[in-house]
C-alpha cells in the first residue's frame, strides 16, 4: 500500500500542538492540504487564524522541505 502523502493526513496526526489542531479544526482544516488550498489571503481573514498558527505551520512545511507549497501558483490571484 502506497503511504498517504503528507499534506494529506489528519492535521492531528502529524504532531502539531495541541493549540495548532484545535485552530486548525475552528478553522475547517482537516489536512495541510486543506490548508494550502485556502489560499494566504483567505487565512488570514478566517476566525482561529493567528501569527503564532502560521508559525508552526511554516515550521512544519519548512522541516518537510515543502515550505514552497504556501506559494501562489502563477496565475492564482488568491496569493
Amino acid at each position: 500500500m502506497e503511504e498517504q502523502p503528507i499534506i494529506n493526513q489528519p492535521i492531528g496526526t502529524l504532531g502539531f500542538s495541541p493549540e495548532f489542531v484545535e485552530s486548525s479544526e475552528k478553522m475547517g482544516f482537516k489536512t495541510i492540504a486543506d490548508v494550502l488550498a485556502a489560499g494566504r489571503a483567505d487565512l488570514l481573514k478566517k476566525e482561529g487564524f493567528s501569527y503564532r498558527w502560521l508559525g508552526e505551520l511554516v515550521t512544519f512545511l519548512s522541516r518537510h522541505k515543502l515550505v514552497h507549497l504556501l506559494q501562489p501558483m502563477p496565475g492564482n490571484s488568491h496569493g
